[in-house]
């Protein structure tokens, strides 16, 4: 992941707007999270392809296999936008004292509670899955996203303290 697009994380909201405001440009990270040296069709081993815009889809032009950009991520078989579903992961990193459900319900504009439920949730459980060296819990993960939190600072007596950064990683199944 050597790619210096995927290593340039939005420091403030218009920084992340600018980076993430698109369906394309979401799932071309996504894309780029997925295959770092390009892509490879699982199936015949070709690295050309196609790509299907419509449904993040890259179809390879050797086989026709056809392989989703967010296969294995908590975007996988949703009909939640991409760019939704960055700025939830922007909303949950930031949130000093955490965020409920109900503040991402107003905040994204969904009409019900239960979708942001479960968007909440997903980024949840991905943010407090253990690291998995490569080979772990029964294949490679691939890191597809890390945004540091803000340093914040504590009481501690008389004065204060930084407390590190904690990483936000969002893990996948194998491709």
């Amino acid at each position: 992941m050597g790619d210096s697009r995927t290593e340039q994380y939005p420091r403030d909201l218009l920084q992340f707007e600018r980076q993430f405001g698109t369906e394309e440009a979401c799932r071309d990270y996504l894309a780029t999270l997925r295959w770092p040296e390009g892509f490879r069709c699982r199936r015949c081993g070709s690295t050309r392809a196609w790509s299907r815009k419509a449904r993040a889809l890259m179809e390879c032009a050797g086989c026709g296999y056809q392989s989703s950009i967010t296969a294995g991520t908590i975007f996988d078989r949703t009909r939640i936008p991409l760019t939704i579903g960055f700025r939830a992961m922007w909303l949950v990193t930031n949130a000093k004292n955490g965020i409920s459900a109900l503040s991402v319900q107003r905040q994204l504009g969904f009409k019900r509670y239960e979708t942001a439920w479960t968007l909440l949730h997903k980024l949840r459980r991905a943010m407090v899955r253990p690291a998995c060296p490569a080979g772990g819990r029964g294949g490679a993960s691939l890191l597809a996203e890390q945004w540091p939190l803000r340093k914040a600072k504590t009481t501690t007596g008389s004065g204060y303290r930084t407390q590190p950064d904690i990483p936000f990683a969002l893990y996948t199944r194998p491709p």
